[in-house]
């Protein structure tokens, strides 16, 4: 008896181009895959493509954290920012302008809708030293770390 080798032609695949919602299907897949088990990553929540969510930037150096969030067309007043328990809440809505007739649109692929982002941080920030700046579509926060004053530090006796 002789073993012979698996041909791949012996089975061809029936290949043919994947419709728009499984390539964007397909793409939501590898993004998780992907993003899932990388290291040192902030364990936000997948951003769904059908609603509008900001893109953002967290950016870290010895005495400070740098958010950048992309929120174009939008306005200071539509923008709430919370920080409770070291969890930075950016939250808002982005609405159509007045002129834009959902009847009308033969294909749209800007992104409208609330949303919220929460960012945690792993070194404590100090909230009474929190900067927001928003300019050209952009929002820049800069949240300062609370420096260790050793007062919230005590020895622990173990009893036996």
């Amino acid at each position: 008896m002789s073993i012979v080798p698996f041909k791949t032609e012996m089975f061809p695949l029936n290949v043919r181009p994947l419709d728009p919602d499984m390539m964007s299907l397909q793409n939501e897949m590898e993004y998780l895959l992907s993003t899932f088990f990388r290291p040192n990553s902030f364990n936000m929540p997948i951003v769904n493509k059908m609603e509008f969510n900001p893109m953002l930037d967290v950016k870290e150096d010895k005495d400070k954290y740098i958010v950048e969030a992309e929120l174009p067309g939008m306005k200071e007043n539509d923008i709430n920012l919370d920080l409770h328990d070291n969890i930075l809440t950016l939250k808002g809505e982005r609405k159509p302008e007045g002129n834009d007739l959902k009847d009308s649109n033969i294909y749209t692929e800007r992104r409208f809708g609330t949303f919220r982002r929460d960012i945690p941080f792993f070194e404590k920030v100090d909230p009474d030293k929190v900067k927001a700046n928003f300019k050209n579509g952009i929002l820049q926060i800069e949240l300062m770390k609370k420096e260790v004053d050793g007062k919230d530090h005590r020895k622990i006796k173990i009893k036996h």
